[in-house]
């Protein structure tokens, strides 16, 4: 089994980056100006070099803050989302397919992180907060929500496949 992305997986991921953006800014009437405030980048296992992470998770988001002295105020204050995405763990839940398994699943994964994304830039929640499972449930049942009526092939078999963490 293939534990890192080859460039064809990445194509793929690239791909399910568009859908889940589009889907999510749909969903919350997000214009681009949202993701120029709220930027993100997607890395791999990889790429981030992250040395803790989530063992059984397909990915993790990072904040990053860059805070500028000069005028002290909100607005100066600027992050970035770091989406790692667990490489080894998503391969092995797909089975290593490409179009037909990789490309539904990855666009659930991303859209779940976006929406975490969402949340944090509207405050709906804090990125430290106490009840993180709580947290998790809502985020499962809003990405089921988004993509429950996208026409996909295979989305049905991944919104199945979460079910069991959305809150009731």
């Amino acid at each position: 089994m293939q534990y890192f992305f080859s460039p064809e997986h990445i194509n793929i991921i690239d791909k399910s980056v568009a859908i889940a953006e589009d889907v999510t800014s749909d969903f919350f009437a997000f214009s681009t100006s949202h993701w120029k405030r709220n930027p993100y980048e997607i890395k791999t296992l990889m790429e981030s070099r992250s040395i803790e992470f989530p063992e059984k998770t397909y990915a993790h988001l990072l904040r990053f803050d860059n805070t500028f002295s000069s005028k002290m105020s909100g607005r100066d204050s600027h992050q970035i989302y770091h989406i790692c995405l667990h490489d080894h763990n998503i391969l092995t839940e797909t089975r290593g397919g490409l179009e037909d398994r990789l490309l539904p699943f990855m666009v659930y994964v991303i859209s779940h992180e976006l929406v975490h994304i969402a949340r944090f830039s509207r405050h709906c929640c804090h990125l430290l907060s106490e009840d993180k499972e709580q947290e998790e449930q809502i985020v499962h049942s809003i990405t089921n929500d988004m993509l429950e009526r996208v026409p996909l092939r295979g989305l049905d078999r991944v919104l199945e496949r979460f079910a069991a963490h959305r809150s009731s």
